[in-house]
């Protein structure tokens, strides 16, 4: 079950780039902000150390109107979290 819920926020932050679905799912997984940043920069380094760099690319974040890499996605979404609607 962590494996899917790993995968399910990973897919959500990573690949989706939805904040507000990965806000979501963090809290009805019972995870905090923090405790979020730190597995999705895990998950980053593991990807990239094994060559996986697809949904870590720059992409385009109709937020900023950027191209973001998902350190930079990461980043904006822990620094806007409190404005980041509950769904």
């Amino acid at each position: 079950m962590r494996e899917l819920r790993s995968k399910a926020l990973w897919q959500m932050a990573a690949e989706w780039r939805n904040p507000a679905g990965t806000k979501f799912l963090a809290g009805a997984f019972g995870i905090s902000r923090d405790s979020l940043e730190k597995h999705l920069m895990k998950a980053m380094e593991s990807k990239s150390s094994r060559g996986e760099t697809k949904s870590i690319e720059p992409a385009y974040d109709y937020h900023t109107g950027k191209y973001l890499s998902f350190e930079e996605w990461v980043a904006g979404l822990i620094k806007n979290w409190n404005r980041i609607p509950d769904s």
